[in-house]
């Protein structure tokens, strides 16, 4: 009887990728529907994985090049039931307005099961702005200081 492993890749990121059917490995597949935002520097990547009774591991590669996946999540353990249960981990110290790619991987008895490579790009650095004291106020003037921190970007 063929048994199946299906996982659901979600990554929080800065864009939407549309809908994808991974690689197909022996028997186990894996499916990945969607990308959406978060924050600078960091993000969530979640997805649900169904073991089908075998045990199961998953886990995510990412990296700036589609030929150089180096960066790993740790790897986690889903068990050998036979529901669909959640995984996810956090890539952090990403650069700021950069593409990045990542693959989901599961990992069932002898086979490794790699998903499509899909793309996301992390949000730009935004200036910061801080707002002083207001100074010398009368009744027809007022000082309102305040400094502009670039970081790094043409402001």
């Amino acid at each position: 009887m063929k048994r199946w492993v299906s996982i659901l890749a979600f990554v929080l990121v800065g864009l939407v990728c549309a809908p994808a059917v991974l690689a197909q490995q022996g028997e186990v597949t894996i499916t990945s529907p969607q990308a959406t935002t978060t924050v600078s520097g960091m993000v969530d990547v979640t997805g649900t994985v169904n073991p089908n009774g075998l045990p199961t591991s998953v886990y995510f590669r990412w990296g700036t090049r589609t030929d150089d996946l180096a960066n790993e999540t740790a790897t986690q353990n889903v068990g050998s039931g036979n529901a669909n249960l959640a995984f996810w981990a956090e890539l952090a110290g990403l650069q700021p307005d950069t593409t990045y790619f990542f693959q989901a991987l599961a990992v069932n008895g002898s086979n490794v099961v790699p998903g499509s490579v899909l793309s996301f790009h992390t949000l730009p650095v935004t200036p910061t702005v801080t707002t002083l004291a207001t100074t010398n106020v009368s009744v027809a003037n007022a000082v309102l200081p305040g400094t502009v921190n670039p970081n790094g970007t043409p402001t």
